[in-house]
């Protein structure tokens, strides 16, 4: 059964960061939210998204929103798939402002702690533009965000990781050529590539 929700505030939800239910029954979810969304490709103008909280009950039909935060314009939301619909405590935004060509690049990306309800912004260097921040987790559970950036400056192309819990840079690896950002990527570990050969019929003795 599907329940309907009037929030009372119209506006746009494009890429929820996270949901999980409660113990007793609430919804909550972190969004980054829009209130007048414009898409124009064709302009360098960049929509306003900022972090909110949604608390639905779905028991009374009610909800509540609250602002995280108001002073950041963020969007392109990840969390590490196997966190996707339960609790966790931190999750990634890209960061979208006017030093970056318009929609789709962007300027560094935001660590959200949904439990303190804080935020820590790390920027990509000066003449840096970026992709989308992806989740990466090593054999040990480790979470790193990585993605491509191409320094304008430089007209060079890096693939750049970091600590997924202090944002320190652990790595900025120089592209023998251009890079597109590409668009929603995901990060696939060589194990879980393997068994999706295998799942299909081709078996490999490569390693990944």
């Amino acid at each position: 059964e599907v329940i309907w929700i009037d929030t009372g505030k119209p506006g746009a939800v494009v890429h929820p960061l996270n949901a999980w239910e409660e113990d007793d029954g609430t919804i909550v979810m972190w969004t980054p939210f829009c209130r007048d969304l414009v898409i124009d490709l064709d302009t360098d103008d960049i929509s306003t998204f900022n972090m909110v909280e949604y608390r639905l009950d779905p028991k009374t039909r009610t909800s509540s929103i609250s602002i995280i935060d108001d002073t950041i314009n963020i969007e392109f939301s990840v969390v590490p798939e196997s966190k996707m619909g339960s609790f966790t405590k931190r999750g990634y935004t890209a960061i979208q402002d006017t030093s970056t060509p318009g929609e789709g690049s962007f300027a560094g990306f935001c660590i959200w702690n949904m439990l303190e309800k804080t935020f820590k912004p790390i920027y990509y260097r000066k003449g840096d533009q970026g992709g989308e921040p992806l989740v990466i987790e090593d054999d040990q559970h480790k979470i790193f965000i990585g993605t491509y950036i191409f320094n304008q400056m430089e007209e060079t192309s890096f693939f750049v990781l970091f600590d997924g819990e202090t944002g320190e840079q652990v790595c900025r690896l120089k592209m023998p050529a251009r890079v597109p950002f590409g668009f929603h990527g995901k990060w696939i570990s060589g194990n879980k590539l393997r068994r999706h050969f295998e799942r299909h019929g081709y078996h490999t003795d490569a390693k990944v």
